[in-house]
């Protein structure tokens, strides 16, 4: 998907016989794998498998609005800088601003 978009989506990884199954909430999605980690590992691939093809065919913002997933953006933070101490002439400044200056 792109970079500065995503989407929340819930996994759920229960014990099944001799393995787990995952299963993705929103999108009816399910994986297994013989451990938890394993199941987690594949459930992810699946729904990026998924969600890629749907990308490819153009049909992915309409499956994610037809399962009520929405996309959202990222917001990248302002850069910001540590505060720091600057010594300013109130001689320059005064001027700049006319205000006066007392002696």
């Amino acid at each position: 998907m792109d970079g500065d978009r995503y989407v929340e989506l819930t996994f759920k990884i229960v014990p099944e016989d001799d393995q787990y199954s995952a299963h993705c909430i929103e999108l009816g999605i399910a994986s297994c794998g013989d451990s938890i980690d394993e199941a987690d590992e594949n459930i992810l691939e699946a729904v990026d498998v998924h969600l890629q093809t749907l990308m490819d065919i153009g049909e992915l913002n309409r499956f994610l609005k037809d399962h009520g997933v929405s996309i959202k953006t990222y917001r990248t933070p302002k850069r910001s800088l540590p505060a720091r101490k600057v010594q300013v002439s109130l001689g320059e400044w005064a001027q700049r601003s006319r205000v006066a200056v007392p002696h």
